[in-house]
């Protein structure tokens, strides 16, 4: 009973903030990871990282996928399972030389699909994604 009361108070509380609450509608890829130096080539190799999924402030989806940790091996390589989540899908790593954190933002299509983005810190890291069918199809 306590549960369905608390649902039924955060619906409510989100109602009145403007919020609009769905259940999230997202399916899973096996996903080739690469992470490269983006001047130099080099991969970044045995690096952890973290995808992890957030909504929009005035959108809440739930069930959240859950967070992916994963780490790189000695090609810069992992394979993962990510969801093609709507909203928000970000990469993050850490301990790579430098103070704080790369990040990066991960799209539906670049997950269900393939595709490259590179970071604009220092060190500059480019993350190529892939189907892990072995296809690229960007």
């Amino acid at each position: 009973m306590h549960c369905v009361v608390s649902g039924i108070a955060l619906a409510a509380l989100l109602a009145a903030a403007g919020c609009t609450s769905t259940t999230a509608k997202y399916s899973y890829h096996d996903v080739a990871v690469t992470i490269t130096d983006a001047d130099s080539g080099a991969p970044i190799a045995q690096t952890p990282f973290r995808v992890v999924y957030t909504y929009s402030p005035y959108y809440v989806e739930s069930p959240l996928p859950d967070e992916v940790r994963a780490e790189t091996d000695a090609e810069g390589r992992a394979v993962v399972k990510l969801a093609d989540y709507a909203w928000g899908s970000l990469l993050y790593m850490h301990d790579i030389g430098v103070e704080g954190f790369t990040g990066f933002v991960l799209t539906k299509d670049a997950i269900a699909n393939g595709g490259v983005t590179q970071s604009y810190t220092h060190p500059r890291l480019k993350l190529d994604l892939w189907p892990h069918d072995g296809t690229r199809r960007y």
